[in-house]
């Protein structure tokens, strides 16, 4: 048994009809993946990643990572072109994937994982990220 959000993007398992909450209706068998429903699943995982790079670098995220676009200091201006150009590749292939998962099996679909997906996704180097310490002059 499952409960389904009212949009059908998400599921959970749930023992019996008193486990779902608002917005949610009942399913006696598990919904089929659809692409709204892995781009919602893989959105979060992918914005990780990438503040996860941003991390490196000792930024917050890639949001402040990408607010020194204008610094004075070179090291901080040149993360954040850097990670300008990296972000909005991803983001340009990530909405190109919407396509290919148009084309696959549900079967296909449900085995995609977030560590695939990412292993797939454009390296933040490619687009001269360098990883440093935090501080450290960019080589």
């Amino acid at each position: 048994m499952f409960a389904v959000s009212n949009d059908g993007t998400s599921w959970r398992a749930i023992l019996d009809a008193s486990d779902l909450l608002p917005g949610e209706t009942l399913s006696e068998t598990e919904p089929v993946p659809t692409v709204a429903s892995i781009v919602q699943r893989f959105t979060p995982e992918l914005q990780a990643y990438m503040d996860g790079v941003a991390q490196q670098n000792g930024y917050d995220s890639v949001v402040s990572c990408v607010s020194y676009k204008d610094s004075g200091v070179a090291q901080w201006a040149q993360d954040a072109m850097h990670m300008i150009a990296w972000r909005d590749a991803i983001w340009q292939w990530g909405y190109a994937q919407q396509g290919t998962l148009d084309g696959m099996t549900p079967e296909q679909v449900a085995a995609l994982t977030p560590d695939y997906i990412i292993a797939q996704a454009p390296k933040p180097a490619d687009f001269g990220w360098q990883v440093h310490a935090p501080g450290a002059p960019a080589a």
